[in-house]
């Protein structure tokens, strides 16, 4: 499920960054792909609930987590449209180095 996962995350993340590069819709973008990963994940609690084949579950759990994998690509293409006179690994690293702090009250 790992690996399916994976692939469907990197198929669907090159396909949105290259609809971002052409369209400029990161507000469109971000509500699509936020109404998919809802519509997935729900469709994957009703394939567990009614312990549907196995198939099934690979597919929505594939494509739920390809969909929220793909929103990262979003979220970079507008840090570097909002940063614009700067590098994009400028943004993009200020990104990474934030996601990896962790802050335990």
């Amino acid at each position: 499920m790992g690996a399916a996962s994976q692939l469907t995350a990197i198929v669907l993340a090159l396909v949105v960054g290259k609809l971002l590069d052409l369209t400029k819709w990161f507000y469109s973008s971000t509500l699509l792909l936020m109404f998919l990963s809802t519509v997935f994940t729900a469709a994957y609690t009703l394939i567990i609930h009614y312990q549907l084949r196995i198939v099934f579950v690979y597919v929505s759990v594939s494509l739920s987590m390809g969909v929220v994998t793909s929103f990262f690509a979003v979220a970079y293409e507008y840090a570097v449209e909002l940063t614009y006179p700067l590098p994009e690994g400028t943004s993009a690293g200020l990104m990474n180095m934030l996601s990896q702090v962790k802050i335990s009250y």
